[in-house]
């Protein structure tokens, strides 16, 4: 094994009761709260960071605004798109 590839998964707190869960779940390990996924990268999008494209999908600000920088359209619908902050 390579010692500097990290060992563990990402983990992040859910909202609800505060356990560490892996970062890409979309429902909580513990209580069972769930997120929506992005409509960019499928991972859980949380109330600060979540934006509403018109197609009415939850992305991940950042996610989409990466998307959108490099493609210029939205990645549901394949129109023309622009960043959203």
């Amino acid at each position: 094994m390579d010692r500097r590839v990290e060992q563990q998964l990402g983990s992040h707190p859910c909202d609800a009761c505060g356990a560490d869960t892996y970062e890409a779940n979309l429902s909580c390990h513990a209580c069972g709260h769930g997120w929506e996924a992005c409509a960019v990268s499928g991972y859980p999008v949380h109330p600060s960071e979540r934006v509403a494209p018109k197609g009415g999908l939850a992305a991940r600000r950042d996610d989409w605004n990466a998307w959108v920088g490099a493609f210029g359209t939205d990645p549901v619908t394949g129109l023309a798109a622009t960043p959203l902050y």
